[in-house]
């Protein structure tokens, strides 16, 4: 299993987008704000990062970009003892109380997409 919670970011925005891509491209960060999106071995495109309805999504800051995968895939959010940090969690339906998928973070989306990566380190 991948340290989720040492990724950028963008990497996890990254990570998110080709989980969600039915023909996933690989975005690559060239430094100096620059971004590349890979199709097998052929560049598809260069450009400056940016966050917009026609670039990445910010799945970790967006609450719209975010918000749809939250509740499809049903991973809850609440405040943890620890004073500015969040809890995300998944767990499988059943008698167990026990999260299957658990992380905090100061940020309660970038917590959320972190669960959404463990749920699908398959697809990864």
């Amino acid at each position: 299993m991948k340290n989720y919670e040492e990724m950028s970011d963008f990497e996890i925005n990254s990570a998110v987008h080709n989980v969600l891509m039915r023909e996933p491209y690989k975005i690559e960060f060239l430094g100096n704000d620059r971004i590349r999106w890979v199709r097998g071995s052929t560049d598809v495109t260069t450009g400056k990062v940016a966050y917009s309805k026609h670039s990445l999504k910010d799945y970790c800051n967006n609450p719209q970009d975010a918000e749809p995968i939250i509740i499809e895939n049903r991973i809850g959010t609440i405040p943890a003892p620890d004073n500015g940090l969040w809890k995300a969690a998944h767990r499988k339906i059943g008698n167990d109380d026990t999260p299957y998928h658990f992380t905090q973070d100061k940020n309660p989306l970038r917590a959320a997409m972190i669960v959404f990566l463990k749920m699908n380190e398959d697809k990864l």
